[in-house]
């Protein structure tokens, strides 16, 4: 594991079977050509797994929802199109069970997804922004527990990634657990 800035020559061992990009593609100024880059140095069956906060979540306060260092805000729509315009292809959309975190794995090549969803998706966003309010969130009484849920995610991934070959199926693991045990 290596972590790096992306301006530098690419990492040596190349190509790679699997790049994790969490909760960064939102801080950087170009988010396309990010992903583009790390698309080439993709194996042929490699993985980009991409992680970033929902723009669209309602498990973020409405004042705190706008963080300073986020240039960006994606949703699964948004987060697809800009994996297309860098010539990836969504093959799987996880949500943590508040909402608050997208993950999304790509694979290199063509997408054959279609641009047209977003049309309707600024409205769907604006929408959402506008529905949740302070007063909903902080009467909502389910603060304490998306922190407790976040927290007890966080210790699955990082215990079922150590020393594991195929981190991506880890990360399904773990996010599925915890969407199971939301369920009960």
């Amino acid at each position: 594991m290596e972590s790096r800035p992306l301006a530098d020559p690419p990492p040596a061992g190349g190509p790679f079977g699997v790049i994790t990009l969490f909760h960064v593609l939102e801080h950087l100024v170009d988010p396309r050509g990010a992903l583009e880059l790390l698309g080439s140095w993709l194996a042929p069956d490699g993985r980009l797994v991409v992680e970033v906060p929902n723009v669209e979540t309602r498990s973020t306060a409405p004042h705190h929802r706008f963080h300073r260092a986020h240039l960006y805000g994606f949703n699964t729509v948004t987060l697809d199109a800009c994996g297309e315009a860098a010539g990836l292809t969504a093959l799987e959309h996880m949500t943590t069970p508040d909402g608050g975190t997208i993950t999304t794995v790509f694979a290199g090549g063509e997408s054959t997804a279609a641009t047209a969803t977003l049309g309707g998706n600024a409205n769907r966003v604006r929408r959402a922004l506008n529905d949740y309010t302070n007063a909903r969130h902080y009467l909502g009484g389910t603060l304490f527990r998306q922190q407790c849920r976040k927290l007890a995610r966080n210790a699955r991934v990082w215990w079922a990634t150590r020393g594991l070959s195929d981190p991506v199926d880890a990360i399904r693991r773990a996010v599925g657990a915890e969407a199971a045990h939301a369920r009960h």
